[in-house]
């Protein structure tokens, strides 16, 4: 298993496990072409962090982090915005491990 720094080429499927998130949320739409778009630009930003896990060349999770300005911390702080796991690899501490690396990148 590595935990890695997301590239370009891992957006479809970082698209895919968005698929999977929001499928089991009533709130969200499934739109390919917009979880792309969105991906893009947060690959793009500078003060964000989308970090993977993948195993055997295949992306089974993900999780991005999106720097804010708090106002009650009068500092920047991380917003998570979507932690996914595939679902074949849940209840195995993947989705910890993905945290604890995005604070640890976030530092």
């Amino acid at each position: 298993m590595i935990i890695r720094r997301a590239k370009q080429g891992d957006i479809p499927a970082m698209a895919g496990l968005l698929g999977e998130l929001f499928a089991i949320e009533d709130d969200f739409v499934i739109d390919n072409m917009k979880q792309t778009n969105g991906l893009k630009l947060l690959l793009e930003m500078p003060d964000s962090i989308v970090l993977v896990v993948q195993i055997d060349n295949q992306i089974i999770a993900m999780a991005t982090v999106q720097k804010l300005v708090s106002t009650v911390m009068g500092d920047y702080v991380g917003l998570i915005e979507d932690v996914i796991v595939a679902q074949a690899y849940r209840a195995q501490g993947i989705g910890k491990k993905l945290l604890h690396a995005s604070y640890r990148d976030w530092e």
